[in-house]
């Protein structure tokens, strides 16, 4: 690989790292969170329900039954937490804020104006079950560390009842986009120490496990799992279920379990999620919670391993794009994109939180620039051989050389070919015959007819040698059969000469004849000279006999004579009459055969 590719690998992966430490794209990051969420929920796990979490929704259906205002809903939150605490809840958690106090706009019996420090008391000493109140932030700046925490309610009416260790923080913390992604353990307040408090989810999870509040004051992201489902009973339907003495259905629906009241209509504590555009705010405790007693945290994998990660990748997009076809490398570049998301979704399972985004917007960019860098190359190599090719072979063939994904190896490279060499004969006694102007209008008109043919069945033309030439056929791309193109070339070859000596005979000029000869078999294909002039043929012993057998057309009166490893892969399409074995010079004799015509396919 070239010291560039190994310099964009680099900066790509330097990228990566940028990316990921500045976040500047981390809108992205959370949309692919949201994505991993979801496939977790559909790929790799079977649905379920929650046993230790059920929720009291407070929806439009209960807001339709219950005829009084919801700013009076304080008697019927009374009864329903006593209630939940006589069926033997774990623990209550109250998702409900007492902004304003109802009994100083509002004249009610003392009945009603305690049933709720009533109905604290009783669940909590009697029942001893015990209760969280949702505490809110008076204000509080995106993103801030510390928040000024609302003491004023409910704890200066309820404080008293369920001491301070009843009190968690209920705000939420949305992202870049709103949508609630993360949850605080714990809230320290800028009003003093002393009114810190730990988070709602975090409160409640501690009392169901029997444990204090986790100490750290750290943003967590909410391990949100999609396949679970968290039961909803209606708020009226609890009501009814106390109204009308259904106590089998209240223990198993509160039994044991982590009972949660808040607002589930639409119109209420609604927040966007990545459960949905409009999740009910106690859903997000509830899943924080989940996440909490089950120990499910998603943990940030180690830098090291994302800079390794990071580096692997964009060395393997960098390689491979520098060495491939663009339909291979997009290929490749898919398949890597593929195994790096499922290994992160794995990862992900196992409550690793690996970076994602930014790992992929490096294999676009690693491959997007090495590409450009490979056109921009590639354009000038193309133009070069498009040059050097056009006196060697035909312009098709020079087309499907800069079309072609294999790499040409001017260098050099052994490979099957069928090389044809050519002769005048008698071309000395002619020459010396005829003045230098003839002798070489003639050798031009000769050389254009016979390269041509040569051209036209896709050979290459290595080089005129006097009045003779060479070429070969299966460089430097590969044709189907080159031995059958070296053969039409041949009979063409013929044709057109014997259309020259009508034409020089009617111009009373002498007519010529020559002597082809054909063998296939290796050579070496690539440029051979100097510094200063390079020329592209092929060299090794399938030339020498080539030529040899060129050599012995004259002796044997045969215009075309291939040899036995030609015969064998062209008797199916050609006319031949064999010859025998012949003698070649410093060499073994070889069996040769003339070829006459090609078979005339029958119907």
């Amino acid at each position: 690989m070239k010291k560039t590719y190994y310099i964009i690998a680099a900066v790509s992966c330097l990228v990566a790292i940028i990316i990921e430490l500045t976040g500047v794209f981390n809108f992205i990051e959370l949309k692919s969170l949201d994505i991993r969420y979801n496939l977790r929920a559909d790929l790799l796990h079977e649905p379920k329900t929650s046993k230790e979490i059920v929720v009291i929704g407070v929806d439009d259906l209960s807001i339709a039954k219950i005829k009084e205002p919801f700013i009076l809903w304080d008697t019927y939150f009374a009864k329903v937490i006593e209630h939940v605490g006589q069926h033997k809840a774990k623990v209550i958690g109250l998702d409900l804020i007492w902004a304003k106090r109802i009994d100083d706009f509002v004249t009610r019996s003392k009945k009603d104006k305690n049933a709720l420090r009533r109905a604290l008391l009783i669940t909590k000493n009697k029942y001893k079950t015990p209760i969280v109140m949702g505490i809110g932030a008076a204000s509080r700046k995106k993103g801030q560390a510390n928040i000024e925490i609302d003491t004023s309610l409910p704890m200066k009416y309820f404080g008293s009842i369920v001491g301070r260790s009843g009190f968690g923080v209920v705000n939420t913390i949305p992202g870049d986009d709103n949508f609630v992604r993360h949850y605080k353990l714990n809230y320290e307040s800028m009003t003093g120490q002393e009114v810190s408090l730990p988070g709602f989810a975090n409160r409640i999870s501690a009392y169901y496990l029997d444990k204090k509040p986790l100490e750290q004051n750290t943003v967590k992201t909410i391990n949100y799992q999609l396949n679970k489902t968290i039961p909803i009973v209606p708020f009226y339907e609890v009501i009814d279920a106390i109204d009308n003495n259904k106590n089998e259905d209240l223990t198993k629906w509160f039994k044991d379990k982590i009972v949660l009241i808040g607002v589930t209509n639409v119109s209420g504590d609604i927040l966007p999620t990545p459960i949905a555009q409009e999740t009910p705010g106690i859903l997000i405790h509830a899943h924080a919670i989940d996440m909490i007693i089950h120990n499910n945290d998603l943990t940030k994998s180690p830098t090291i391993l994302f800079v390794l990660m990071s580096m692997i990748i964009s060395f393997i997009v960098v390689y491979y794009s520098s060495k491939l076809s663009l339909k291979a490398s997009i290929t490749l570049l898919l398949i890597i994109f593929l195994i790096f998301s499922i290994a992160n979704l794995l990862l992900f399972d196992a409550n690793i939180l690996f970076p994602y985004s930014s790992i992929v917007i490096m294999m676009v960019f690693a491959y997007g620039d090495t590409y450009f860098y490979r056109f921009i190359i590639e354009e000038k190599s193309k133009k070069r051989l498009a040059t050097f090719f056009k006196s060697y072979v035909n312009d098709q063939v020079v087309k499907d050389i800069l079309n072609s994904d294999a790499p040409m190896e001017l260098e050099g490279k052994r490979t099957k070919v069928c090389v044809l060499f050519c002769d005048i004969r008698s071309f000395t006694t002619y020459s010396e015959a005829n003045p230098s102007e003839e002798v070489f209008r003639t050798l031009n008109e000769y050389f254009s007819e016979m390269t041509d043919a040569i051209l036209n069945n896709n050979g290459t033309v290595d080089k005129f040698i006097g009045d003779g030439l060479m070429a070969f056929f299966g460089a430097p791309i590969s044709i189907e059969n080159p031995t059958l193109s070296a053969v039409k070339a041949s009979l063409d070859m013929r044709a057109r000469l014997a259309k020259l000596n009508e034409k020089w005979t009617a111009e009373g000029r002498q007519a010529l004849d020559n002597g082809i000869g054909l063998h296939t078999g290796y050579a070496h294909i690539g440029n051979v000279g100097s510094d200063k002039k390079m020329d592209y043929t092929a060299i090794g012993d399938t030339v020498n006999i080539a030529s040899r057998v060129e050599g012995v057309t004259k002796n044997l009166k045969s215009a075309i004579l291939i040899t036995h490893e030609c015969q064998e892969l062209v008797h199916n399409d050609i006319v031949s009459i064999p010859k025998g074995e012949v003698p070649l010079k410093g060499r073994a004799p070889v069996f040769v055969y003339e070829v006459t015509n090609l078979k005339v396919p029958t119907a």
